[in-house]
């Protein structure tokens, strides 16, 4: 399996309907009903004058096909995928908190940095 790698991130915190209503050239993550992270952008518009919105170092990536992700979170997730072509889930697999994006037949585990060195022991 390949080693995590850093991720392009800028959290987003601002109001709901701000971040439901959020515009980006990046991929955008909904974590909360008022917080976002968003991978490998350049630009950002949140319509929220209050709006937080910031670079954050704090997370790491494992790109994995489809196939790949699905055996793994067999073997050591609690919870099903989601049977759709693209989706957006957070949850703990292997005792880790992870972020497991999917579009088609690519899938990113996202974690902290802090447990980049457990994901890789763990995938």
């Amino acid at each position: 399996m390949p080693a995590p790698e850093m991720l392009d991130v800028i959290r987003v915190v601002a109001a709901p309907e701000a971040i439901a209503g959020l515009s980006s050239d990046g991929v955008v993550l909904q974590i909360a009903p008022d917080e976002a992270l968003i991978l490998d952008a350049t630009d950002v518009e949140v319509g929220d004058d209050h709006a937080i919105t910031l670079p954050d170092d704090g997370f790491v990536g494992v790109e994995l096909s489809r196939s790949d992700l699905e055996a793994w979170c067999d073997r050591e997730a609690e919870w099903p995928l989601p049977g759709l072509v693209s989706y957006f889930v957070q949850g703990m697999v292997a005792g880790l908190a992870v972020k497991i994006w999917v579009n088609g037949d690519a899938a990113l585990v996202i974690c902290r940095t802090s447990l980049a060195r457990d994901l890789e022991e763990r995938l």
